[in-house]
């Protein structure tokens, strides 16, 4: 191919760049461990590319239970989801090499208090990585069926080309004035490109109890009018699909 980008997240990994240089010259030697002796190896076979190291070349590559990918990877993902695009083209605006950097060194420096600093070579900022999910949503979603049973409500929902990408169910209770008694948020991250999936949310009994304007109705009608407000987003709050359940309650 004519371009390629080589991403390491191993501990000294900023020390391909020395086997680049031995690469082009021809020269070999004898690595001191196995991971070094694999980065020579890579190096012969891929000269001339763009090039993001996790750590420097004299530097341990940090990982914790919490971070499963390690720091590095973790930040670079969390970094593609984050940033805003700069570069468009007709199928959307894409995050590109140079900036999912700049923001992955700034994600990294918080996670390790400034400990880990990613190295980079050869980025021009014209390489596009990931669809700016910041800009517009990636894929969709759609409720296909929601009821309310036993003042429990289920919903089910569709998800459509965002496999990976957290998305959100989000939900409120709101009176008769559309005021807010309760709300929470659930995510799912789908394991694949399609989907269905199932939510199950208890009635705030103990909440709508203690909304005065719903008391009123209650004590004045007998019940009170209230609305389960649905929407599924994406973690920038674009709104994927929404859906208005209407309910009557009596205490």
């Amino acid at each position: 191919v004519p371009f390629t980008t080589v991403i390491l997240d191993v501990c000294f990994a900023a020390s391909y760049l020395g086997f680049l240089r031995e690469a082009r010259l021809g020269g070999l030697g004898s690595p001191p461990n196995l991971q070094l002796e694999w980065l020579r190896a890579l190096a012969t076979a891929t000269p001339g590319t763009r090039l993001i190291f996790s750590t420097g070349a004299d530097r341990l590559s940090g990982e914790s239970p919490q971070h499963r990918n390690g720091y590095f990877t973790s930040a670079f993902l969390t970094a593609l989801t984050r940033s805003r695009g700069d570069i468009q083209t007709e199928e959307g605006t894409w995050v590109s090499d140079q900036r999912a950097f700049a923001v992955t060194r700034r994600v990294l420096r918080d996670l390790t208090n400034g400990k880990q600093v990613p190295v980079e070579r050869g980025l021009t900022g014209d390489f596009p990585l990931a669809l700016s999910q910041a800009d517009e949503p990636v894929g969709g979603a759609n409720f296909i069926r929601t009821s309310v049973e036993a003042g429990t409500l289920n919903v089910r929902f569709e998800v459509d080309e965002r496999k990976n990408v957290e998305t959100r169910l989000r939900w409120s209770l709101t009176n008769d004035a559309g005021t807010e008694i309760a709300a929470s948020v659930r995510s799912v991250i789908p394991d694949d490109w399609g989907g269905v999936y199932r939510g199950h949310f208890e009635f705030p009994h103990g909440r709508v109890q203690d909304d005065q304007a719903t008391a009123i109705q209650c004590m004045t009608y007998g019940r009170a009018r209230l609305e389960w407000v649905l929407t599924i987003e994406d973690v920038h709050g674009h709104v994927l699909d929404e859906k208005v359940v209407p309910l009557l309650y009596r205490p």
